[in-house]
């Protein structure tokens, strides 16, 4: 039996193969980016619980440095949250 598919069908299923590949690549970056959250988020617990603050011993460069990191990767996860 030929395979009688319409040019349109077929340009339609390759943008779906492609949308789903991006759609799986925005889930594993978006699972990495949960980990590094989690992973963040226990040293800081760690760090709380022995009293310390998370900014001791750190130069004023490296505590803005620090925070301008942390403003990234909240504003990267936030781009794979719903509103």
């Amino acid at each position: 039996m030929a395979d009688n598919k319409h040019p349109s069908y077929i340009e339609m299923e390759q943008t779906l193969v492609k949308i789903h590949r991006e759609l799986n690549k925005l889930r594993a970056r978006c699972e990495q980016l949960h980990g590094q959250n989690e992973k963040m988020r226990s040293e800081l617990t760690d760090l709380k619980s022995r009293g310390k603050s998370f900014f001791d011993g750190m130069t004023e460069k490296d505590r803005m440095a620090c925070k301008q990191q942390i403003s990234n990767l909240i504003s990267r996860i936030d781009t794979y949250l719903p509103e």
